[in-house]
């Protein structure tokens, strides 16, 4: 199946900065209860990577991944709607006009992205992809081969004392471990460095 990529978002002096916890935890990999959602031939990957979100623990809800998607090429950083792809912050955005979120912040430091993993929540990151992190190997990926494009994905796990981020990848079971895959840390920080995007969100709970 023919994959298609997203866009870079643009770095901007608003964004607000996440808060880093303080955490003793070694390990901890976040729950989804619901099967893993395939974003098939659309460039949407930025919506099915929020959608995923809102379907892990510790809170448990859903939106529909391509509406998250149409929805944030309305309030991303680009110009008008013709154009493939948006960008992390645009879907957060969506998410917080629906009264999903109350707020966004952006996090840039792998080191500080796993203490928030450990200790708050998934968080959804916005990379450069390369084709060595379109097969995953013994259920690894790299930032290896030929560029691909630009992706969005979740990282819902973290582990302190191998430095690997797990991912959730939005396309299907069959990729990786059940859609899912790690990768170091290190290689984390490269990706986030190319102009990479990682959200922190702060999710609405219900009463």
């Amino acid at each position: 199946m023919t994959r298609r990529f997203e866009r870079h978002f643009a770095p901007d002096d608003r964004d607000w900065i996440a808060a880093v916890p303080t955490t003793t935890r070694q390990r901890r990999l976040w729950p989804m209860r619901r099967r893993v959602l395939d974003q098939a031939g659309l460039p949407a990957c930025v919506g099915f990577a929020w959608a995923h979100w809102l379907m892990c623990d510790p809170v448990k809800q859903f939106l529909y991944p391509a509406g998250i998607y149409y929805a944030a090429q309305y309030v991303d950083e680009w110009e008008g709607q013709d154009y493939d792809g948006t960008s992390c912050r645009g879907g957060a955005k969506v998410l917080r006009n629906f009264g999903l979120i109350g707020e966004f912040r952006l996090c840039l430091d792998a080191e500080d992205i796993a203490a928030i993993v450990l200790e708050q929540g998934p968080v959804c990151v916005g990379t450069t992809w390369y084709a060595g992190m379109s097969d995953p190997f013994h259920g690894t990926i790299a930032p290896t081969g030929r560029l691909q494009g630009g992706h969005a994905y979740l990282i819902v796990g973290a582990n302190q004392r191998h430095e690997a981020f797990t991912v959730l990848n939005s396309w299907g079971a069959g990729w990786g471990e059940n859609g899912r895959a790690r990768i170091g840390y290190g290689d984390m920080q490269r990706l986030l460095d190319e102009d990479g995007e990682c959200w922190v969100g702060q999710e609405v709970r219900q009463q």
